[in-house]
């Protein structure tokens, strides 16, 4: 058996042993190297194959970052006596380009290798999260029916998830975060970007460039405050020229109004 699809109905099953078990398929998808080809492994995905890098991080944002860099770059043209003006920003040409093509055709690649005839010892487990019942012992999905496997190692490699900032939480606000913002059907007019860390920056970045009008709630006075203070007061100080920014505010409730504003 290569590939099991955890959200189907199955019968009742005894426990399937491996000799390594990986939830994850990010950095977990590096195990499975020819050092293991004569072990029997099981990897767990609930989500998208390859993890937050290639699906929703590292990669997708910096092919975000290079078209937002040659946007702004318009703003500056005329410091090198060069006229010119952006026209117009083409939403889904940008995810066409970055997810259709590129990611999304990864992320589908090596699924199907995990799963294929070249991984004979590679049993793939998609479509549910894995939750431990036992000592190694781990049940994929929910319910009686669902797979049960045994492994004599187990390697968590999940990652982490986005913290959301609980003014949002149970307010009934629409957010966003990493995971899904460069997916959005239309590039929005406005945006709220709370945090002033790297990833916030990033996005803040990005979406200015391309012609949102960005604010920046950040409850520290300096942005990147982790890096060095000279960088990170000097980046501030970039910042407040070009976003709205509200800095050393901490944000107490929100709510959404009629017309769809937060």
């Amino acid at each position: 058996m290569k590939n099991v699809n955890a959200e189907q109905n199955t019968a009742p099953r005894e426990i399937q042993d491996f000799d390594i078990i990986i939830v994850g398929t990010g950095s977990g998808n590096t195990i499975p190297a020819p050092i293991n080809d004569e072990k029997t492994i099981a990897i767990v995905e609930k989500g998208v194959f390859g993890g937050t890098c290639i699906n929703v991080g590292c990669i997708p944002t910096k092919m975000f970052v290079h078209t937002a860099d040659v946007a702004r770059s318009f703003r500056t043209a005329g410091k090198l006596s060069l006229t010119g003006s952006l026209e117009h920003v083409d939403w889904k040409g940008i995810q066409q380009r970055v997810f259709g093509d590129r990611i999304d055709p990864i992320a589908e690649g090596g699924t199907a290798y995990r799963a294929g005839d070249e991984t004979p010892n590679i049993t793939l487990f998609h479509g549910e999260a894995a939750s431990f019942v036992a000592p190694r012992t781990l049940r994929i999905g929910d319910g009686a029916d669902a797979p049960v496997i045994r492994g004599k190692d187990v390697v968590l490699a999940t990652g982490t998830r986005p913290w959301i900032h609980p003014v949002l939480v149970g307010s009934g606000v629409r957010y966003r975060t990493n995971e899904d913002i460069m997916r959005l059907d239309t590039q929005p007019e406005s945006l709220i970007i709370l945090g002033g860390g790297i990833v916030a920056v990033e996005f803040a970045a990005i979406f200015d460039a391309l012609g949102t009008k960005v604010t920046v709630v950040n409850r520290s006075e300096r942005l990147l405050r982790k890096l060095d203070a000279e960088i990170s007061e000097a980046f501030t100080e970039q910042a407040r020229e070009q976003w709205d920014t509200h800095l050393g505010v901490e944000p107490r409730s929100a709510r959404e109004t009629d017309n769809g504003q937060v």
